[in-house]
C-alpha cells in the first residue's frame, strides 16, 4: 500500500500488523488496514474468522472486485475481502479489516 501525497503510514507493530494512516497535514487518521484477530468491526466480525459466520453477522455474503462485505457510512468505507474466489458462501476467511475516509481518501480501497 503506498500512501497519497499528504498522507503518511504509521505503524505501532513496525512492519507487521496494523497500519494507521494519518494526513500529515491535519493530523487526523484517514485510513487503516489490519489483518490482526485484536481488532473486530462493531458487528463482531474480525480478521481470520470464518467468513460464513461473518455473513451471518451481517446478512450478506461477499461481493464486488474485492469479494467482500463491504459497509459504508457518510464519511468511510469499510472493507472486509474473504479468501474465498467466488460470491456467495464459502469455507474462506476474513482476510482483513480495511477502512477508508470518504473526505480524506488515499486510495487504500481504491475508490
Amino acid at each position: 500500500m503506498r500512501p497519497a501525497t499528504g498522507s503518511t503510514p504509521v505503524s505501532r507493530t513496525g512492519l507487521a500488523g496494523p497500519v494507521y494512516y494519518v494526513d500529515t497535514d491535519t493530523h487526523r487518521l484517514v485510513a487503516f488496514y489490519t489483518d490482526s484477530p485484536d481488532f473486530h468491526t462493531t458487528t463482531g466480525i474480525e480478521p481470520g474468522m470464518a467468513q460464513n459466520a461473518a455473513d451471518r453477522f451481517v446478512h450478506r455474503t461477499p461481493y464486488g472486485p474485492w469479494n467482500a462485505i463491504g459497509q459504508a457510512s457518510p464519511r468511510a468505507n469499510l472493507i472486509l475481502p474473504s479468501s474465498c474466489r467466488r460470491p456467495g458462501r464459502c469455507g474462506g476467511k476474513v482476510l482483513a479489516l480495511m477502512l477508508e475516509s470518504k473526505q480524506n481518501p488515499i486510495g487504500l480501497l481504491f475508490t
